[in-house]
């Protein structure tokens, strides 16, 4: 590949428009705050902070992750690209920043190589086209969602080792004898990087298979020297299947056990999810990192269009094989390449604008093929097109990196995006956007509009709700508003009724409210749960006291006493016994 590039002037031309335009679009993304799962990822994950961990990477899947956060992923390579960078920059955004802006430039620069390679097996131009394609892709707002996210790195180290794969698997098809052998050795192990960076590569030898079916099969005369050609996988099938073991056995599953709808709901909400991305890459405007979709629980009208419209797309590029093989070979890589996670593999998550990365590619050069063949003028007016296309998106691009700049930015553009009546029957990850921007607004003392946002957290379900009325009502009982705080509790006690944390915080706030009834109630019931509990039994002494039922304060308080965790709170309650035993 370098000695190619050495030979040829043209590409490195190419390649330096790559990195100085992608340089502008992503020149204000450099000090954009962790977000999402960098947190958990990245900023409180204990693992990256030892370089030493990184041959346990490969057998630990619970490292994937803060220890108290319980999910795990199994993707060593990513991880040990986040212990080097640690290692150099510590937790300072910049570092990452930069990791994933240089793989962004190379993966741009390896899809004009590989554009360029399909094309010339498929007799197509191979000076503009392959550019053109490169730098939309490169300079694409929606691969704001993958560049400019920390944690996306993991999709940009996938698609690298993909292309690679890729271009091994061409050099080796179209290559020298020489020189083949050392290219079909180092595919499969290109290959399995790339699984082990994320799950999404898994898709590169059926795109290899669509490939050989349009370009190499066809010149074979006879089916045993295309079912030699065919060996060539069996390295790929070892690879994903020892993947799939390592896997099963490090990570506990081959899927996302957070995803709680089955395999035909999935699908097709996912049919819809399509439209979607199409509409996107065409006309990329109100990106939205949560997007707040409604599962599809059954086919409706939209189902049916976009799943004819799938239909007619396949059987469009298998008429046009012969005749444009390079937009009939691009066509089909966006969607063998989007069909992992986005069909019939469940994953939490309905939609993520990251998932049209590497797919992406695909998509743009398929429709730079077939543009080029539209008779509506000139040569130099479908460049000047292109030219405008390619002067708007870093614009596009870098508006759109203001949102990726702090949480607040984040959040505040999700939420926005985000409104109406019907959020409890929505993709309930919604909810998390309000929960943000209410720790965001808590961070920098706007407790007003902290509790705006949490508010709206609790109008959701479960697993959000329970944790929001908390927050409200520790936000309520520190400003003194006792009565508030108290209703607060109240709502979260109706929903765990049996949580002796939340029936103490309910009746200590009764207690402030001066509701000494409702809080003696309360704190009892609190009792029943957690008899050994120094707080709950110190505060219904202090309930009792307040009440004038001195005998049952002093039992309680003595109780307390006996249970306190530190010497402070020993003296605190044997002080409450000695004034009530005093008369005070």
């Amino acid at each position: 590949m370098f000695k190619e590039l050495a030979y040829k002037p043209g590409w490195l031309f190419a390649l330096t428009l790559i990195f100085g335009l992608s340089l502008a679009a992503y020149s204000n993304s450099f000090h954009a705050g962790f977000q999402l799962d960098d947190g958990h990822q990245i900023s409180d994950n204990p693992s990256i902070r030892d370089i030493s961990n990184a041959p346990r990477f490969f057998t630990d899947a619970a490292l994937s992750a803060d220890p108290y956060i319980p999910r795990r992923i199994y993707r060593p390579v990513t991880l040990i690209a986040f212990t080097l960078c640690y290692a150099v920059f510590g937790l300072d955004v910049f570092g990452y920043h930069l990791l994933n802006f240089v793989l962004h430039v190379v993966v741009s620069s390896l899809v004009f190589i590989v554009i360029r390679k399909v094309c010339e097996a498929g007799s197509a131009d191979k000076t503009w086209l392959p550019l053109i394609a490169a730098l939309v892709f490169a300079l694409h707002p929606i691969q704001t969602g993958t560049v400019t996210y920390i944690s996306s790195c993991s999709v940009l180290l996938a698609s690298l080792f993909f292309l690679l794969s890729f271009y091994a698997f061409l050099r080796y098809r179209n290559g020298p004898d020489s020189g083949r052998a050392v290219w079909a050795a180092l595919a499969p192990v290109l290959y399995m990087t790339g699984l082990f960076s994320k799950e999404m590569a898994v898709s590169l030898p059926v795109v290899m298979l669509v490939y050989d079916f349009i370009f190499t099969f066809p010149k074979m005369a006879s089916l045993r020297g295309r079912l030699r050609a065919a060996r060539f996988y069996l390295p790929f099938m070892a690879a994903l299947l020892l993947f799939l073991v390592f896997k099963k056995s490090f990570q506990g599953s081959l899927g996302d056990d957070r995803a709680t709808y089955s395999v035909y709901t999935y699908f097709i909400s996912e049919t819809k999810v399509l439209l979607m991305y199409v509409r996107l890459l065409f006309l990329p405007v109100n990106q939205n990192e949560v997007y707040n979709l409604p599962i599809t629980r059954s086919v409706d009208l939209l189902v049916a269009v976009s799943l004819m419209l799938v239909a007619a797309s396949l059987v469009f590029l298998y008429r046009i094989r012969r005749i444009n093989p390079v937009a009939a070979f691009f066509g089909s890589w966006f969607f063998i390449v989007i069909a992992p996670e986005s069909s019939l593999v469940p994953i939490m998550d309905i939609a993520f604008e990251h998932r049209l990365y590497l797919p992406s590619v695909g998509f743009i050069a398929a429709l730079a093929m077939l543009a080029s063949q539209v008779k509506f003028g000139s040569a130099k007016l479908k460049k000047a097109v292109a030219l405008s296309i390619i002067a708007l998106l870093p614009i596009l691009t870098f508006n759109r990196n203001h949102v990726w700049a702090t949480t607040n930015t984040m959040w505040d553009d999700v939420s926005r995006k985000n409104t109406g009546p019907d959020w409890a029957y929505y993709f309930e990850d919604i909810f998390v956007a309000h929960w943000n921007m209410g720790e965001y607004y808590l961070s920098i003392g706007e407790k007003e509009r902290a509790i705006e946002q949490f508010k709206l957290v609790t109008g959701g379900k479960p697993p959000y709700t329970v944790p929001a009325y908390e927050r409200l009502g520790d936000i309520y009982y520190g400003l003194e508003r006792y009565r508030e705080a108290a209703e607060t509790f109240k709502a979260e006690a109706d929903i765990t009724p049996d949580d002796a944390s939340v029936l103490y915080n309910l009746a200590v706030s009764e207690m402030h409210a001066g509701d000494l009834d409702a809080a003696e109630t309360d704190m009892e019931r609190a009792l029943k749960f957690s008899s050994d509990d120094y707080g709950v039994r110190y505060n219904l002494a202090l309930i009792y006291y307040k009440k004038g039922r001195h005998s049952e304060a002093v039992r309680h308080a003595r109780a307390a006493a006996r249970l306190s965790p530190g010497d402070s709170e020993r003296a605190e309650a044997e002080l409450l016994v000695a004034q009530l035993e005093g008369g005070g």
